[in-house]
């Protein structure tokens, strides 16, 4: 504290106010200051666990990324062995009408074979 002129003065380096009165410490200034330091203190320790362990955090970023990854690596597979299954049955497909069409080719060639017998001659050597 710091007299001047007969009042008190009081310097709070750490708030950078100066405080004047009559007089200065009541205990009304006293329980006020109180609750201003507890205040004060709760704040700090807020702050300190705000900025608390970040490890824990890491590490539980670090699950969640290699989930990701290994959820993305199933979508893939499935993915690919998806499009290599139509691609399979898109070709066993084809192969199916081709075939298909092949029996009805033979089985008109056949027909046009029979027409091309009734129509030839009974003696007809050839």
């Amino acid at each position: 504290m710091v007299y001047k002129k007969g009042k008190e003065f009081a310097y709070f380096g750490h708030l950078g106010c100066i405080f004047a009165s009559e007089k200065l410490i009541t205990t009304k200034t006293k329980k006020e200051m109180k609750k201003l330091v507890a205040l004060f203190v709760i704040a700090g320790m807020v702050s300190f666990v705000a900025c608390g362990p970040k490890k824990d955090k890491e590490a539980e970023q670090k699950k969640l990324d290699s989930l990701k990854k290994d959820s993305i690596a199933k979508v893939e597979k499935a993915k690919t062995d998806s499009i290599a299954l139509v691609a399979k049955n898109d070709s066993i497909a084809k192969a199916d009408s081709l075939a298909k069409l092949k029996d009805k080719k033979d089985k008109k060639d056949k027909k046009d074979e029979k027409k091309v017998d009734k129509l030839k001659p009974a003696n007809h050597r050839g």
